[in-house]
């Protein structure tokens, strides 16, 4: 069974800016503004393409359950906007966008899980 932390989601961000063209194609990486935030700079990462290629699919699951959740998921782990440049993006508080990403990170988590054991 595959286990992944939230350390894995910010390194599939990583790997999603490197690899864009490896996702699927429902990601929720299109549903993004690419150039609405700065993209924060690679520090190198271990992303294996099979864990990846699992979370991708999670985040697509994310994406046809709730796309508001996939695009805050996206923005942030992906893009890495900070949780106050996603209030101010969205009008709302920074404790609103903390449980966003919780919420989609769990889903995420979640899916992997699920996707691990079929």
């Amino acid at each position: 069974m595959m286990q992944i932390t939230s350390d894995d989601l910010y390194e599939f961000g990583e790997w999603a800016r490197d690899h864009k063209d490896d996702l699927e194609p429902t990601s929720a990486w299109v549903l993004i503004e690419r150039n609405n935030v700065a993209r924060p700079t690679s520090r190198g990462y271990s992303m294996t393409d099979e864990k990846a290629a699992k979370i991708d699919k999670a985040v697509c699951a994310l994406t046809k359950h709730s796309p508001r959740l996939a695009q805050v998921f996206t923005a942030h782990y992906v893009l890495g906007a900070s949780y106050r440049d996603l209030a101010h993006s969205q009008k709302c508080s920074r404790t609103v966008v903390s449980k966003q990403i919780t919420e989609a990170s769990g889903f995420v988590i979640g899916a992997v899980t699920m996707i691990g054991n079929a």
